[in-house]
Formats: structure tokens, sequence, C-alpha cells
């Protein structure tokens, strides 16, 4: 089993057999395999063996609040101040 990025926490049948990537031996028959790594999203998938796995793991996206009285803060998101949600000027 491959994963992208490697060194995801595999578990197989509710175990954990260990990080990717990783070569298992396991009965022909139907696997639930569960993928996780921080910062990504998990994977879960059922998986009729024998099989190749490859997966692609992906970044949920983010959500950040913040709170402050008025004009004592100010956000930046890469270097620019995002425009405002609430249809205000800045």
């Amino acid at each position: 089993m491959v994963t992208h990025p490697a060194a995801a926490a595999v578990s197989v049948d509710g175990e954990l057999v260990g990080k990717s990537p990783l070569t298992l031996s396991l009965a022909a028959g139907t696997h639930e395999i569960v993928v996780t790594r921080d910062r990504y999203a998990t994977i879960t998938q059922s998986v009729e063996l024998p099989a190749k796995l490859d997966l692609m793991l992906k970044r949920p996206t983010a959500t950040c609040t913040s709170t402050a009285s008025r004009g004592a803060a100010r956000s930046f998101v890469r270097g620019q101040m995002p425009p405002r949600q609430d249809g205000r000027s800045t």
C-alpha cells in the first residue's frame, strides 16, 4: 500500500498495522482500510483482496474565526488583508 504523502497510519479491520508504504499479507475477501495522517482528511475504504492500493490524501479546508474590538486587530492571509464578509469597508 502506497499513500501520497507517505508515513500515513494504516488500520485494517480496526487494527493499526503500520505506516505507509507497507506490504501486508491478508486473507482474501473484503477488508476495511482506514488511512490517517495529521492535517489530512481520513480515508476509509472497503477493499476486496487481492488488490494494490495507491491512495492520495487530501488536506481539508480550514476555517479561521476571530473577534476583536473595532479597529483593534487586522487579519492577513498570505500577506493580504482579505475582503470583509459583512459588506463593510476595511
